[in-house]
């Protein structure tokens, strides 16, 4: 439902405030609600009444009237970085990421890789490291949202595993294709 709908579902929905989450529903679906409405408009269907919540970290989100900032644009770049220590700092996986990436950019300086192979190269471990940030995001939320076993917090894990799985084996074959032959002469 977009804000200028009409009806009385859309008017229940202006009357709810941005950051009033009902509190007679259970703990568990507040934190299902607060946490997929961080940047997102979030919608959710409760006794036929639709809410329509915009939650925006106050710190990160531009809103009207506010002027751009180089400072906010600084503390992005830091909260970024901050993301990468705490992904290379809780995660095995993210560090054996990193130490393959330094051995195929030192590879790739030894055998003077053309632009388009340097692209395909960068391209490969991006997407690697994209799809372990990823997964590792989804499994922080997913255990702050669920400490207890769920076979659909199960499935969401392992089927992020696998983009993260299936992003290596398509880096380890473009890493095949560029350096194999020219290792081989």
């Amino acid at each position: 439902m977009s804000p200028s709908a009409t009806g009385p579902t859309a008017a229940a929905a202006r009357r709810i405030g941005p950051q009033q989450v009902p509190r007679h529903l259970p703990r568990m679906q507040k934190q299902i609600l607060v946490a997929t409405a961080l940047t997102l408009q979030c919608k959710v269907l409760y006794d036929g009444v639709m809410l329509t919540q915009n939650i925006h970290s106050q710190r990160h989100t531009l809103r009207p009237g506010l002027k751009f900032r180089p400072q906010g644009r600084l503390r992005s770049f830091v909260t970024a970085i901050r993301g990468i220590a705490v992904l290379l700092r809780t995660q095995p996986n993210a560090r054996i990421h990193a130490v393959a990436a330094i051995v195929v950019i030192a590879a790739g300086v030894w055998c003077s890789l053309s632009s388009f192979e340097w692209c395909a190269v960068a391209l490969a471990f991006s997407t690697v490291w994209t799809a372990e940030a990823l997964n590792t995001a989804l499994e922080f939320l997913s255990d702050r949202i669920s400490p207890d076993y769920s076979p659909l917090i199960r499935n969401a894990k392992d089927v992020a595993a696998a983009g993260v799985l299936f992003a290596c084996v398509v880096a380890a074959a473009i890493g095949l294709l560029i350096f194999v032959p020219r290792l081989l002469k």
